[in-house]
């Protein structure tokens, strides 16, 4: 019934061609609960490049205004991250730039997961601060956000292998065109927002978050 439900579960995304941004929240719903982040009650939330001032406290875009932003997990402030994050095309902007991606499933050696599964770090920027692991082994969840995360220990060996792991990936790039619509497994992979050579605040795209169990 849902042909894309095999590449999302061997690649850990699936991009479904003009479909329509509408149909975001139909499609989170096939894959489980949609959930409303704590900054906005909308299901199915319109976001766009915003400048720093005018952004959430604390957020990508708080921190990083127009600019790209870097590899990270959906809402891994969340005690527990979304599942999934559903992405439809409104408007792929004037600067036409990319949603990046990247496995980190498959891009990190089994030493420094087995690091990063040990290894405690704080979530922060947050009302109630939490601690965590980068990856649970019990339910293959890697959370890792630049901005809201750190480890305890500041002289962290993990920290450093996983920064220099993607600081020297190669991410996939989606390009957008109108009404197509992108399913991330945010548990597989992090994802980020490329760069644009000119002012795009004409990029919309609708987001949907999904807590659900994992595709089969």
């Amino acid at each position: 019934m849902y042909p894309w439900r095999s590449d999302l579960a061997s690649r850990g995304f699936a991009l479904l061609k003009a479909v329509g941004a509408e149909k975001a929240l139909d499609v989170a719903r096939a894959l489980g609960t949609p959930r409303a982040d704590s900054r906005s009650q909308e299901l199915a939330r319109q976001i766009r490049p915003q400048e720093a001032a005018t952004s959430f406290p604390n957020s990508l875009s708080a921190t990083y205004g127009i600019e790209a932003f870097p590899l990270h997990s959906e809402a891994a402030y969340w005690p527990l991250p979304p599942r999934y994050v559903v992405l439809g095309c409104e408007n792929p902007g004037s600067g036409h730039r990319p949603t990046t991606l990247w496995n980190s499933s498959t891009h990190l050696s089994g030493e420094l997961l087995d690091c990063l599964a040990k290894e405690i770090w704080i979530v922060s920027r947050i009302h109630r601060p939490f601690l965590t692991t980068v990856f649970d082994p019990a339910s293959n969840c890697f959370r890792f956000d630049p901005v809201c995360m750190r480890p305890v220990k500041a002289s962290s060996i993990a920290a450093k292998g996983l920064s220099t792991a993607i600081e020297n990936a190669i991410p996939f790039d989606v390009a957008w065109d109108v009404g197509d619509i992108l399913i991330i497994d945010n548990y597989r992979l992090l994802h980020g927002r490329g760069r644009s050579t000119v002012p795009d605040d004409d990029r919309k795209l609708i987001r949907v978050l999904v807590q659900g169990d994992a595709v089969a």
